[in-house]
């Protein structure tokens, strides 16, 4: 069994499975034109769908689907999957909740089989407290928009809003009493231990029934991307000394998690291309108010890695509107370094006289506010002067180069360039001085969380290993295997050519191509693609399972074959090369070297290399 077949193994059991048989029927019973086309106006040419892409803006449509193959592709952002993928990427959601809304769109039940007794009952746990929010949220809404919400309305509108806008962000109100949400989880027949777990209700100090954890107070929903209720904030109608209260952590709630606001703001994101990171709930609403639809606000929280995380599913441009005090200034300089480390490219910018967005946006209007936001700057330029401008003497200046160089080393080449220009000016130095210390940088510390695993986007990203990425030949390989899978898939099990292949990626789509092979089936998207954490794997295969435009004349199709495999068998040659020099230079260097076995080395290292340079030179006949 290889490496990556035993991490595969793996990380299976540490996530609920599901069988071949249960996804190849999801397959079925899923038409990815029906899906895509909830977000994506589609137009049939020939048996392919056609429309703009839902990832990118565009005028003309380069956004291409293919029932046949169950795959999408964009020709002009890349992006490009299954079914599972386009869920996903579209309403940021992990794999098993992917895999369980296509169930749901499907009418298919989850397979419990597949569960052990302990998944299960975590199961209906999580499925109890996400009912439980949602009776809540109800409940709170209805309160709202009653007579007896009259002083909530009210409030609404002295802030300007609308009953539609409210609405949207289903905002709610509590009574100044201690019982309303209680009585209604007892009509809804509801266990009042899940209102408990989910934090909406505290037991009695007499220890005989429950009180309501929020009273008097406007409540904001908060949701997932795909907008299940998981937790609250509330704030206060009165004079309570704490303004906002939230709900308690719960197993569907992670503050560090969560961000207020994406669920309506997920298409408005994506057509900006750009996310609006706010610190208030009414600023998440005031901004949509203007028509600037694509802000979102942490909960109760900094910003965390993981919502950067999430923010990074949806857009790489993030623009913080965070207060410019000094607490803020630091949230900023926090959230820039994890952008960063992330391949994210944060903005900053500051609201004139200290105000909030939505003050600004009361007082100014929409227009100034649309104005105001054509004066985003880069956060790392305001770093960088704010570190770096007026440095009293060379040890401080010294430090500060130390400091800001290793937020330079991961930047594109061409941003690095620059920058390593802007720093030299800031501290006087010459940018070779500058270049070297970002070279040799370690990278930064990352700011202290609470360690909790990142939701990952497919079951695969937990074990497989990312350091090795697939290579250019590999990913050959998978266009040739979709195009000619009877004779390619019959070479690569004939040959071993397996145990060439070096990424996990690529191990594990070409095993599932060799049994649809075995099968006698032709492999699809949504079979292939689970799991698959390596981005340019998934762009190669999704490009030649929608795009045929793209395959091999008949003509050239077998020398194609051949150059692959023997490059690949080259490929992995100088690998074994390199290893077994390694070992023979460590045994030079021991005392007590084992001298049959360096023989040995030394016997490999003449037949690697003679099958190496044969393969060259027959390389030149296929050629």
């Amino acid at each position: 069994m290889t490496l990556a077949s035993r991490a595969f193994f793996v990380q299976d059991r540490s996530v609920p499975r599901f069988s071949d048989s249960f996804k190849r029927e999801l397959a079925d019973a899923t038409s990815i034109v029906d899906l895509v086309s909830r977000y994506v106006k589609l137009n049939r040419k020939g048996t392919d769908f056609w429309g703009c892409c839902p990832f990118h803006n565009e005028k003309s449509p380069s956004f291409k689907v293919s029932e046949v193959r169950k795959a999408y592709k964009c020709f002009g952002c890349g992006k490009g999957g299954d079914a599972y993928r386009f869920i996903m990427e579209v309403e940021g959601m992990g794999f098993v909740e992917a895999v369980s809304e296509l169930a749901d769109r499907a009418g298919m039940q989850m397979p419990q089989e597949d569960l052990d007794p302990q998944e299960q009952a975590r199961a209906r746990r999580r499925d109890g407290l996400h009912h439980a929010n949602e009776v809540a949220c109800k409940y709170f809404e209805s309160t709202l928009w009653s007579e007896a919400g009259a002083h909530g309305q009210a409030e609404l509108k002295r802030r300007g809003v609308d009953e539609e806008l409210a609405r949207k962000f289903r905002v709610g109100l509590t009574l100044d009493a201690w019982d309303g949400l209680g009585i209604a989880f007892r009509k809804a027949g509801m266990d009042p231990r899940l209102a408990e777990e989910a934090g909406l209700v505290l037991p009695r100090k007499s220890g005989q029934g429950y009180y309501d954890r929020f009273r008097n107070r406007l409540m904001f929903p908060i949701s997932t991307p795909s907008g299940k209720v998981v937790a609250f904030g509330g704030r206060t109608l009165g004079d309570d000394d704490a303004k906002y209260i939230n709900s308690p952590e719960s197993p569907v709630y992670s503050k560090s998690g969560a961000l207020y606001g994406l669920h309506q703001g997920r298409a408005p994101i994506h057509k900006a291309d750009q996310v609006l990171v706010v610190e208030g709930y009414f600023d998440v609403i005031g901004l949509a108010k203007a028509g600037i639809g694509h802000a979102v606000a942490p909960c109760g929280t900094a910003l965390t890695e993981r919502q950067l995380s999430t923010l990074r599913r949806h857009t790489r441009n993030v623009v913080l509107l965070f207060d410019a005090d000094e607490a803020g200034q630091r949230a900023a300089w926090r959230a820039l370094q994890m952008g960063l480390s992330q391949g994210l490219w944060p903005s900053f910018l500051r609201v004139p006289n200290g105000k909030d967005p939505d003050d600004f946006v009361r007082e100014h209007g929409a227009d100034a506010m649309r104005e105001l936001l054509t004066k985003t700057r880069p956060l790392l330029d305001e770093f960088l002067e704010a570190r770096l401008v007026g440095l009293p003497n060379p040890f401080e200046r010294d430090k500060g180069l130390v400091e800001v160089a290793p937020m330079l080393r991961d930047l594109a080449p061409g941003p690095r360039r620059h920058y390593i220009t802007v720093v030299a000016g800031h501290l006087g130095l010459d940018t070779r001085i500058v270049d070297e210390a970002v070279r040799t940088s370690k990278a930064p510390a990352q700011p202290r969380q609470r360690a909790e695993p990142e939701p990952s986007p497919h079951v695969g990203d937990r074990t497989a290993p990312r350091s090795v990425r697939s290579t250019n030949v590999e990913r050959e390989l998978l266009k040739l295997l979709v195009q000619d899978l009877a004779n390619v898939a019959h070479a690569v099990d004939e040959m071993g050519a397996t145990s060439w292949i070096r990424s996990p990626a690529v191990q594990l789509v070409v095993g599932r191509m060799l049994r649809c092979w075995r099968e006698q089936r032709v492999p699809t998207a949504m079979e292939l693609l689970p799991d698959v954490d390596d981005q340019e794997v998934v762009d190669e295969l999704s490009t030649a399972l929608a795009d045929e435009a793209g395959w091999y004349e008949d003509e050239v199709l077998e020398k194609a074959t051949q150059e692959c495999l023997i490059r690949m068998r080259i490929g992995w040659l100088e690998a074994r090369l390199a290893k077994v020099s390694r070992e023979i230079a460590a045994g030079q260097r021991t005392a007590s070297t084992d001298h049959g076995l360096m023989a040995e080395l030394l016997r490999e290292m003449v037949a690697l290399n003679q099958e190496r340079d044969a393969l060259r030179d027959h390389l030149g006949t296929v050629l």
